[in-house]
């Protein structure tokens, strides 16, 4: 065992060729404030805009579209039973998937985090067609 540990704990093996430079840790790096903020778990859309959950009027989650600053925000699935969150694009831009409540006579937690009564959904991001995945 004794050997075992010995052999492990050696130098790592290096490699005779040069590394190249990094360009992620040889630019200046600066950060940004961005200040509108996203419901929880945001993505992004393949025509850079922001999907997000956000609580409607009434206090249900929904999804919403908006742009990185916020404005342009549309709701895609208010008007319909949710809970609904965790909005994911297809790369195509045809398709978002999302978890749902919709339907449900029992619902524990929340969609998509092991809530109990959670399923999910596909919609085309003009929100027109919703259907259980």
């Amino acid at each position: 065992m004794a050997g075992l540990i010995a052999g492990c704990s050696g130098s790592p093996a290096t490699n005779s060729a040069p590394a190249a430079a990094n360009p992620f840790f040889t630019v200046r790096f600066t950060a940004n404030v961005n200040h509108f903020t996203f419901g929880q778990d945001p993505s992004w859309t393949a025509d850079g805009r922001v999907l997000s959950n956000e609580d409607d009027p009434s206090g249900v989650s929904q999804i919403y579209v908006s742009r990185l600053d916020g404005t342009e925000m549309s709701c895609l699935t208010c008007g319909q039973p949710g809970s609904n969150g965790f909005p994911q694009e297809r790369p195509q831009g045809d398709w978002i998937l999302l978890c749902s409540f919709r339907g449900q006579q029992m619902t524990f937690g929340a969609p998509c985090l092991g809530g109990i009564g959670s399923d999910l959904y596909a919609m085309r991001p003009d929100a027109v067609a919703v259907s259980p995945g």
